[in-house]
């Protein structure tokens, strides 16, 4: 049985707003529609109500004036500026550099293939991946801090390939790692948090899997749970990231069972 801090991990997953209420398939014992999540007044309840299921708790969380008014806040909607996309912006192919630093983490075949529009920022010494049409998610070549930098609107995913089968990952690197492959779409997170515009673009796939990296087990847990019932959904136990890896490398981890 999942510990309580596991359990209440998952439950966390669902970012419920006060009020809200979540039933579908329980993602301990794989119960269809039997599990449960609400928040009411700050206070996380959740269980299973599968007999043989031992699954449940209650989470009252920071119910002082200042845990209120922090959960208040985090539920208004984001009015942080956009960050200015940089110029100037050129194709990776333009600068070896970047061309060098696709092909160390498995993505030049994408952008070489034309699967996925990859550019360079000199400024920042950044290679930026495209996020939906207004987007642009940047990763340092180096050691430049902070690792990875948003420009732009960044809400949507960020998508490799043009396969029936989504795989969820954590960055965009992974993505193109993926995108390769012709049958699987990669869709980079930028992150590993599970937003309700993510949801409504992977419901276009016919199946879905949930592939972050290893630290992530428990949120990949809550998202197959989030995403029960739009797809056919499942997740893998990686040992490492997607993008160290190659396109028939990635084929034998993401399918080496038998979906149910």
């Amino acid at each position: 049985m999942a510990t309580y801090k596991e359990q209440l991990e998952v439950a966390q997953s669902y970012r419920l707003k006060d009020g809200d209420r979540y039933r579908g398939n329980c993602p301990h014992c794989g119960g269809r529609n039997t599990y449960e999540v609400k928040l009411l007044a700050g206070e996380l309840r959740w269980g299973c109500f599968k007999a043989s299921c031992p699954v449940g708790g209650i989470n009252s969380g920071d119910m002082s004036i200042k845990g209120i008014l922090a959960r208040v806040k985090e539920e208004q909607p984001s009015t942080r500026p956009l960050a200015p996309i940089p110029t100037p912006l050129v194709a990776a192919s333009n600068h070896p550099a970047a061309m060098k630093f696709l092909a160390t983490y498995n993505s030049l075949e994408a952008y070489q293939s034309g699967l996925i529009d990859v550019r360079y920022a000199p400024t920042e010494d950044r290679v930026l991946f495209p996020v939906g049409s207004l987007g642009w998610i940047g990763r340092g070549r180096k050691d430049t801090l902070p690792k990875w930098k948003k420009y732009g609107d960044c809400s949507s995913l960020c998508t490799c390939g043009s396969g029936t089968t989504a795989v969820v990952v954590e960055d965009s690197l992974s993505a193109c790692a993926v995108g390769v492959i012709p049958e699987y779409t990669g869709c980079s997170l930028s992150g590993t948090i599970l937003t309700q515009t993510h949801i409504q673009q992977l419901r276009a796939f016919d199946r879905i899997i949930i592939a972050l990296d290893p630290d992530a087990n428990q949120k990949a847990l809550g998202m197959v749970a989030r995403l029960s019932g739009t797809s056919s959904v499942t997740m893998r136990m990686l040992d490492n990231d997607l993008k160290y890896f190659s396109g028939d490398k990635i084929r034998r981890m993401l399918e080496y069972q038998v979906d149910e």
